[in-house]
């Protein structure tokens, strides 16, 4: 950033600052990433710097929350120079930009090999569209197949779902710890799904024989669960899923009486644990289940 204020300073000393346009950009993201992003989620990657001055401009630096893409800066140039073109993209500096759009986002991890020709091949991408804000996690999910089952103990299933208090996959699913739990994910918007079913186990013992906890849907209670010790398990708990305008949905379970395992006498494990999460399924209408 010092670089950048004294090429400003040289500008202005030359007064040619007003009648010159920079922009300063990078192809490379930010080290930043928000705790509430997912490991998974290529956040960093994604966030690179845009500074834009117009040109005949000199007002004050500002922060803007829009939408950008690096591909939008040929079309912001050629406009602001008259320049005849068919750029895509948006012109950064129209005051009548398009507010909600779908960027598309394609991530790999290099490796020096590739320069070198070590490698035969690129590696493998993944491709995102973000339709929401940036620092949005929600906007990082993939959209879940109408009918779809997630498995909680697959890495390659993190992308569909954004979750809370949850500890590390085993080679079953997922132990919930603390009070409460929180699923986020979204379907896809062709999708009439009409509940969504959990395959849940139980941290019970004799000392803590049952596990009771209260489920909500965006919000609103949709049904209590409880698993007792000698159940057999996985058991299966169905919720409807309400009306959600753009497929988003949050579960959140609220745990009466999360446990350690050292309170028990079971393991040296001091997180308080309450349901093992082993799978989500769908089910859309007219479907049978």
């Amino acid at each position: 950033m010092s670089q950048v204020i004294n090429i400003i300073k040289k500008l202005k000393q030359e007064n040619i600052f007003d009648n010159t346009m920079i922009i300063i950009a990078a192809d490379h993201g930010s080290v930043y990433k928000p705790a509430s992003f997912s490991k998974n989620m290529p956040y960093s990657s994604a966030s690179p710097t845009l500074l834009i001055k117009p040109l005949y401009g000199n007002d004050l630096f500002q922060i803007s929350d829009y939408p950008a893409q690096l591909s939008d800066i040929p079309k912001t140039i050629a406009t602001a120079f008259n320049i005849p073109h068919e750029y895509s993209g948006i012109d950064l500096l129209s005051k009548g930009k398009q507010k909600n759009r779908s960027r598309e986002f394609n991530y790999y991890v290099w490796s020096k090999e590739y320069h070198s020709g070590t490698k035969s091949r690129v590696p493998p991408i993944t491709k995102y569209t973000i339709e929401g804000p940036l620092r949005d996690p929600m906007s990082w999910l993939f959209p879940i197949e109408c009918e779809a089952t997630l498995d909680f103990s697959k890495a390659t299933q993190e992308t569909y779902y954004f979750e809370s208090n949850m500890i590390s996959r085993e080679h079953w699913g997922r132990w919930s710890y603390g009070p409460q739990v929180k699923f986020q994910f979204k379907i896809k918007p062709d999708c009439q799904t009409s509940s969504v079913f959990f395959n849940l186990t139980a941290f019970v013992t004799p000392k803590n024989p049952e596990q009771t906890a209260q489920v909500f849907i965006n919000d609103k209670p949709v049904g209590d669960i409880a698993i007792s010790i000698g159940e057999a398990q996985p058991k299966k708990f169905t919720f409807p899923l309400p009306i959600s305008p753009d497929n988003t949905y949050s579960v959140r379970f609220e745990i009466d009486k999360p446990t350690s395992p050292k309170s028990v006498g079971v393991s040296g494990e001091e997180r308080e644990l309450g349901f093992g999460f082993v799978n989500m399924e769908l089910l859309s209408n007219g479907s049978v289940q």
